[in-house]
């Protein structure tokens, strides 16, 4: 885990090359998932391209989710 909302259980997870993919995480993630949480996954590359689409990504994603208990406000 690299970065976390803790009140809008929102996890950001910034991977290289070689975390494309891997059955370990995605299971990872799933587990996240069943506990709550949502998962964001960005490439480096993504940062090192376009930082603010990134932030811009990641503050849309939090505002859909609850500041309480990290559920999706519908």
């Amino acid at each position: 885990m690299d970065f976390a909302c803790l009140s809008h259980r929102l996890v950001v997870e910034v991977d290289g090359e070689s975390h494309t993919h891997h059955d370990r995480d995605r299971t990872r993630d799933a587990l996240l998932a069943k506990a709550g949480w949502h998962v964001i996954r960005i490439t480096n590359q993504d940062v090192l391209r376009d930082l603010d689409g990134v932030v811009a990504g990641i503050a849309a994603v939090a505002e859909t989710r609850s500041p309480r208990d990290g559920r999706r406000k519908d």
